[in-house]
């Protein structure tokens, strides 16, 4: 079975937000944290969820990606954890690179 690479870079910032999400006390960031979590959730199954592949296609989909990937780049800032941090924005970059057509 493959997975698609907008699922895996999406999953690439679901996973450690969420780990950040139980390590963090401050509102703020928890905040951040679930938002930007909920966001790369919902990308994660466009190409797995028909009816969300339907909705979410074309410019929404590249306005989505963008969002995601500057709320993963402003949450990887905020919280402390350097190789969580890393990873979420990483997870970003990539996304946003994907949907944009630059990794194929």
């Amino acid at each position: 079975m493959e997975i698609p690479y907008l699922t895996a870079f999406a999953l690439l910032i679901v996973i450690p937000c969420l780990i950040a999400l139980a390590r963090t006390k401050e509102v703020s960031n928890r905040t951040l944290l679930g938002l930007t979590a909920a966001l790369a959730a919902i990308i994660a199954l466009i190409p797995v969820v028909d009816a969300i592949g339907d909705l979410i296609n074309g410019n929404l989909l590249r306005a989505l990606a963008v969002v995601t990937a500057v709320l993963a780049v402003i949450t990887s800032v905020r919280i402390r954890d350097p190789a969580t941090a890393a990873l979420i924005c990483t997870g970003g970059g990539f996304l946003a690179a994907q949907v944009f057509g630059i990794l194929d």
